[in-house]
């Protein structure tokens, strides 16, 4: 999401062709949701634009399911970091991918640091 709220975000085509699960078009809906409904960040007309640029976003982006990685795959993961399930999934996605974890989480890349490269919406540039 910061690539659609943050002021000085790279732009939105440096995650074009890659992978997300589809659970981050969830928490991203969510983000809008709440920056507009219950902290009046957003205009409607801003809202409605993002709303529909998230929805346009998911052309461009190969999505994962929970079923493509596994249940108990993504539990493992939650069990060795202590890192929530929804979280540990983002995690488990990129080692069975074997690609970087981009978050601006910090708990997350942290946990993350010694399995996958890790970055922030900051280098997300540079290291994918």
């Amino acid at each position: 999401m910061a690539l659609f709220l943050d002021d000085g975000a790279p732009e939105m085509s440096v995650v074009f062709d890659e992978h997300v699960l589809d659970l981050t078009f969830y928490e991203d809906g969510n983000v809008l949701w709440k920056a507009h409904s219950l902290q009046d960040r957003l205009t409607t007309e801003q809202h409605e634009r993002l709303t529909a640029l998230l929805s346009d976003l998911r052309a461009e982006l190969t999505v994962h399911t929970l079923e493509e990685i596994g249940t108990a795959t993504v539990m493992a993961v939650a069990a060795e970091t202590r890192l929530t399930f929804y979280d540990a999934a983002h995690l488990a996605c990129a080692i069975e991918l074997d690609s970087t974890l981009v978050t601006e989480d910090e708990s997350l890349r942290e946990a993350a640091a010694d399995r996958v490269e890790v970055a922030d919406i900051e280098t997300v540039g540079e290291d994918i």
